[in-house]
């Protein structure tokens, strides 16, 4: 039975939203136009959904921090995206609510077409993500709940500031994010002393055939099914050290921020370097499809880049950033990054 047809159904008796699929309601306008089971009707929409496994037992999932600062996909509640809308509104002054939505959706790709439900009931097609956003920001922002977070021009096209309150939203989400970067910028210097230990006992490097296998076999990746429970008790995903000496030996130990750095030889590389994820593995689960401990991902950095893009003012770490991303610009591509979503994956991790 093709999904596509069931929701052509759903969508011209006008429902939205998810939570409405399994309704006897909904059923019945699709029993009346094609000849399937309830049993069947519902299995045909789980197998054209994300496993609720890999979404944390949520729908239309996005990033949220957890009160133990590990990353965590959220359903679309209104609650949960007004602190996140905060902070982006926050990173972009004067940003209207179009631009919001398109900076919002882009964290999180793995849409299916339950979740991307036409919503032709309204006055213009969108999907449900969309219309939880504009309901924030567009059509009830007169509730207290939303007004008291953004300030609103008066004319359209609106454009979004934030109050005093929308602030200290915004303000909760960054000491979140920013104290999850620090246990990854931890968690990757250990890897770094580890690394010097591999490099040690002859673990070298990966050749182009290797490397292309790799990139191959990555195609088809799936976190969650290569994910393993040590993870969690680790408090840390692992990653390949020898794709880290492997990028040294392409950019023959050259800082890739500015050639010139020099630092000092040790018993294996001429120029000391440290090996930086530029999409980092804390946001690995927000990309499942996409192996972040890859070639195309990994960038070589001097120490005093390395911690520059870390700890920065924002202006130096973004000067560092969109010169890796302009140098790395097709192999980036080949994994899926185009410049609009490392734009906002830079306002969100970095």
């Amino acid at each position: 039975m093709d999904v596509k047809r069931i929701i052509e159904i759903i969508n011209k008796e006008g429902r939205q939203g998810p939570k409405d699929l399994k309704s006897k309601e909904v059923y019945t306008w699709v029993k009346n136009k094609l000849n399937i089971s309830c049993d069947d009707y519902k299995k045909v929409l789980e197998s054209n959904a994300i496993d609720n496994s890999k979404r944390s037992k949520n729908r239309n999932a996005f990033f949220v921090i957890d009160k133990h600062g590990k990353y965590q996909l959220f359903k679309s509640n209104e609650e949960e995206i007004r602190k996140y809308l905060c902070y982006i509104v926050r990173e972009n002054k004067d940003i209207t609510s179009a631009e919001v939505r398109k900076k919002f959706k882009l964290i999180y790709q793995e849409y299916t077409i339950v979740d991307l439900m036409d919503q032709k009931n309204l006055s213009s097609k969108q999907d449900i993500i969309d219309q939880t956003i504009r309901n924030i920001l567009v059509s009830n922002y007169d509730r207290k709940n939303n007004k008291i977070l953004f300030n609103r021009t008066k004319t359209t096209p609106y454009k979004y500031t934030l109050t005093e309150e929308g602030y200290r939203l915004a303000e909760e989400v960054d000491i979140l994010l920013q104290a999850h970067k620090n246990e990854d910028l931890q968690a990757e210097h250990e890897l770094d002393g580890l690394e010097s230990i591999e490099i040690n006992k002859g673990i070298g490097y990966y050749t182009e055939e290797e490397l292309q296998k790799m990139f191959e076999e990555n195609k088809n990746f799936d976190f969650y099914t290569a994910y393993d429970e040590s993870y969690h008790e680790k408090g840390r995903i692992p990653t390949d050290p020898k794709l880290k000496t492997t990028r040294f030996y392409q950019v023959k130990c050259c800082c890739e921020n500015d050639k010139n750095h020099k630092t000092f030889k040790t018993s294996i590389f001429p120029n000391f370097l440290e090996g930086h994820h530029l999409v980092p593995i804390s946001a690995q689960r927000n990309f499942p499809s996409i192996n972040l401990d890859c070639i195309q991902n990994i960038v070589a950095l001097c120490p005093n880049c390395h911690s520059k893009i870390h700890f920065g003012t924002r202006e130096e770490k973004k000067e560092v950033f969109d010169k890796i991303v302009q140098s790395r610009k097709e192999d980036l591509e080949k994994i899926g990054f185009t410049e609009p979503i490392l734009k906002v994956i830079f306002d969100i991790y970095y």
